[in-house]
């Protein structure tokens, strides 16, 4: 007896919902990919409102210049240019002609950096938390602070956070949990913001409708918080407020002072909008 033929299943019917998704991505992706010929080429190249200036003084902190971290350019690339102070205290009473400033501890100094972007502008500038974590930073935590700087509200992003220092010898290493406060803006050919985001969507505009490429750059003001030293086992004479170290709040004044010395100092304001 032959074998009897099995029936085969009836074609289905294409599903018009499943044809109209199709479509609809393959519109999308065609768009997308078409919208790359809008971006101009190279355009006309415009500097960034920050210059390479940080202060000299500040009040009774003098700056001395800082070498360059090899850790923040295995980071941001070579084609960058870069400016880093610390600031220590001179001793009360002295004219700078006098003694030379006062033998500061690192956790007692402040710092500034500027960081302008070269001709790769995808590659020099980001968010600055990838910086601070390059330097050794954990746990950072961001906020947005307003800044009165002049007749200017100056917004900036302050990032709290710990840096962990090993002290002691190989055999009974300690790590000193120190605490760190940074703040942080960034400046385009004709503008100032603190978010990452919203300086990628500025540049994005300028560059399709605006037609023209811009140098970006970024100020960095930060500072350690000292007055949990103590409980920690590690003495540290801070040259203003002495063995009780200072707290967040006396940290944010000083760094708000430089903050506000370092924006009159580096920012073209003439070119902002």
């Amino acid at each position: 007896m032959s074998p009897q033929p099995t029936a085969q299943p009836a074609a289905q019917p294409a599903d018009p919902a499943f044809n109209r998704r199709l479509l609809l991505l393959f519109v999308v992706v065609t768009c997308g990919l078409c919208t790359s010929f809008l971006l101009p080429r190279r355009g006309a190249f415009r500097d960034s409102v920050v210059n390479m200036r940080l202060p000299e003084e500040v009040g009774l902190w003098r700056g001395v210049v800082n070498s360059n971290d090899a850790k923040e350019r295995e980071v941001l690339g070579d084609d960058i240019n870069m400016q880093k102070k610390s600031y220590v205290r001179w001793r009360p009473g002295t004219d700078f002609g006098g003694p030379r400033y006062e033998t500061c501890h690192e956790l007692n100094q402040l710092n500034a950096s500027i960081i302008l972007s070269g001709t790769d502008l995808n590659e020099s500038i980001h968010r600055l938390e990838r910086c601070l974590e390059a330097q050794g930073f954990r746990d950072l935590q961001a906020s947005e602070v307003t800044v009165k700087v002049g007749d200017r509200d100056l917004k900036v992003t302050r990032i709290a956070s710990v840096r962990p220092i090993v002290l002691g010898t190989k055999e009974k290493p300690f790590i000193l949990k120190t605490k760190a406060i940074n703040y942080y803006f960034f400046g385009g050919s004709h503008t100032l913001t603190n978010d990452h985001w919203a300086r990628t969507v500025t540049d994005m505009k300028d560059r399709i409708i605006g037609g023209f490429d811009q140098q970006w750059g970024y100020v960095l003001v930060g500072g350690f918080v000292t007055d949990d030293l103590a409980a920690q086992g590690v003495s540290l004479q801070d040259p203003i407020y002495g063995p009780e170290g200072r707290s967040a709040k006396e940290t944010d004044a000083q760094l708000f002072e430089l903050l506000r010395q370092t924006f009159k100092d580096c920012i073209s304001t003439s070119q902002l909008n």
